[in-house]
This record gives structure tokens, sequence and C-alpha cells, in this order.
């Protein structure tokens, strides 16, 4: 999976106008940003596929003590109350930037 990630991450820099500008060098490919999305997810597809197949004998590495318990003291702490405070006062602005802009 994370060959998958590096490569796509890459070839999205590569196909990217801003990088091509940025180091001045004009592949005469450009892609609008929205299709590197795209780009981005089949490769890393691709290439995840691939490398699971040609490694599909290979032990796995197993994670040993890893037991993750959600409890709702987890979510009563401070930083849960401002988030959602911060996401109800993104609500209601988009609700009324109509009426302020309109």
């Amino acid at each position: 999976m994370n060959a998958g990630i590096i490569s796509a991450v890459v070839v999205n820099l590569v196909l990217s106008k801003t990088m091509q500008q940025v180091f001045r060098v004009d592949l005469g490919i450009h892609v609008f940003w929205i299709w590197l999305n795209v780009t981005g997810v089949v490769i890393s597809l691709v290439v995840a596929y691939a490398v699971s197949a040609f490694t599909k004998h290979v032990e796995v590495k197993a994670i040993s003590n890893f037991n993750v318990k959600i409890k709702k003291e987890d979510f009563m702490i401070k930083e849960v109350y401002i988030l959602l405070a911060f996401f109800i006062g993104i609500l209601v602005f988009s609700y009324f930037i109509p009426v302020i802009f309109g």
C-alpha cells in the first residue's frame, strides 16, 4: 500500500502544472487538478495490487498488544466540544451566506 501511495504522489507531482512551473520544466502534459485525484487513485490501486501480487509469499508482520477500545470518556474532552462548536458555527454561517452577501 505504501508503494502505491508514494508512486501516485510522485506521478501526480510530475503531472502537476504547478510543479512543472516551479522547476521550469514543460513536459507538454497539463492535467486539470481535479483529475489528479482520479489518476492518484488509479495509480495507487494498480501499484498496490501489483506489489501485493509479487510479494504474496512474503510473511506479513503481526502486530502484538494492539487493543483499541473506544470509551465514552474519550469523547468527553474539551477539544471535541470546540470542534463541534466550530462545525455548528460553519453550518450557521453557510446558511446565512446568501443573506449576508446577497
